[in-house]
C-alpha cells in the first residue's frame, strides 16, 4: 500500500502539501490502520486499545478469516443475530450474507422464483427483488431436492451453496 500511495498519492486522497510535510506517509498510514482497527473493534472482530495502540483477535474475528468472510457481513450478523433465532431466522441471516451480493435479480427469473417460493417449506421474510430472498427461495429448495429449470438459477444455486457452506 505504501508504494502504491508513493506512486499515486492524489488515488489515495493525499494531498501535494501532506506528501511533502511527511514524505514517508507515517501520518497517513498511521492514520489508515487506527481508522480499520476501530472498525473492525466495532464488528467485535478485534479489540483494539486506543491508548496502546494494541490490537488482538477475538474469536469472531479469527473464524472470519479463517473462512474469508468479509468485514460487511460480520456487522450484518452482529446486527441480525438473536438469542432465540430460529432455524427461519438462521436461513435469513445466511442469505443476509455480502458474499451473495455479488448475485443479480433478473426480471426473467421471476416467474420461475416465485413458482419455488410456493416449494418453500420456511417462510421467505424478503422479497423476491432482493438477492436474500432469491438467496432463500434457492437455498431452500436445493435443500428439498427441487432444482431450477433456468440457466441463471441453476448457475446461482451452485453459487450459493458453494458459499453458504463456508459462511
Amino acid at each position: 500500500l505504501f508504494v502504491r500511495m508513493r506512486k499515486n498519492p492524489m488515488g489515495y486522497g493525499i494531498t501535494y502539501k501532506e506528501l511533502q510535510s511527511d514524505p514517508m506517509l507515517l501520518d497517513k498510514r498511521r492514520e489508515l490502520v487506527q481508522q480499520n482497527a476501530r472498525s473492525l473493534d466495532s464488528a467485535r472482530m478485534s479489540r483494539f486499545n486506543h491508548l496502546s495502540n494494541t490490537l488482538a483477535i477475538t474469536d469472531v474475528g479469527r473464524t472470519a478469516s479463517h473462512f474469508y468472510i468479509r468485514y460487511e457481513s460480520i456487522e450484518r450478523f452482529n446486527e441480525m443475530l438473536e438469542d432465540n433465532l430460529d432455524i427461519s431466522g438462521s436461513l435469513r441471516v445466511l442469505c443476509a450474507a455480502c458474499e451473495f451480493s455479488d448475485l443479480k435479480c433478473r426480471v426473467e427469473e421471476q416467474m420461475e422464483l416465485e413458482k419455488l417460493a410456493k416449494n418453500c417449506k420456511l417462510p421467505v421474510h424478503t422479497s423476491l427483488d432482493e438477492v436474500a430472498g432469491k438467496c432463500n427461495i434457492l437455498l431452500q429448495n436445493y435443500l428439498t431436492g427441487i432444482r431450477p429449470r433456468a440457466f441463471t438459477l441453476i448457475s446461482d444455486t451452485n453459487y450459493i451453496v458453494q458459499n453458504g457452506s463456508r459462511v
